[in-house]
């Protein structure tokens, strides 16, 4: 069983013929550091769990960069509202590291919805539970001190600092990368 095949399994259980029609649907990419996977001002049409790799999520304000959100192995990722309300994304994804990137289109996810009925509810739970979290880790990071915004980030992802660059993470905290820096000494 794949890391995908156990991720999915953990939420809801799927028939193995449930299981091989999802599987048909699904495209396995490896693709290389700096590959965008979604660009902002167009419409999000794909789904992808990342089985290998990094994604960071990142738009703009004004003319400055600035980083969402880092998703890792085991994790969904998208423009989930652009993917569900089929309007413009306002941000993009970029690929991190060389990753091998599992992904569905929506449309392909509509219609197993029809075939396999509890697959939208399955989806919808996972949907909702990425939503969370992202909104959750969102509130901690207006809200945390610059210090305290940092200790969050490395108990939920200790390794980031040997896997992202420090721009990135000072952009995803809010602070300068000197500001970084100092924080972490």
């Amino acid at each position: 069983m794949s890391e995908f095949d156990q991720y999915i399994s953990g939420i809801n259980q799927l028939s193995k013929d449930e299981w091989h029609q999802l599987r048909n649907k699904v495209t396995t990419r490896e693709l290389s550091k700096g590959y965008l996977l979604e660009k902002a001002g167009k419409v999000c049409h794909h789904y992808y769990y990342i089985q290998k790799g990094c994604v960071r999520t990142f738009s703009y304000l004004d003319d400055k960069e600035i980083t969402i959100r880092f998703s890792f192995e085991n994790e969904l990722t998208t423009s989930f509202i652009s993917f569900i309300s089929g309007f413009p994304a306002v941000v993009s994804l970029e690929l991190l590291e060389d990753s091998v990137i599992w992904q569905m289109s929506k449309t392909d996810l509509e219609m197993l919805y029809k075939e396999i009925p509890k697959l939208e509810s399955m989806a919808k739970n996972i949907f909702q539970y990425f939503i969370k979290k992202n909104h959750e880790e969102n509130e901690l990071l207006r809200f945390l001190p610059a210090k305290e915004r940092l200790e969050h980030l490395l108990k939920h992802s200790p390794n980031i600092f040997e896997r992202v660059p420090q721009i990135y993470i000072a952009s995803y905290l809010g602070i300068t990368p000197e500001t970084l820096s100092r924080i972490r000494k």
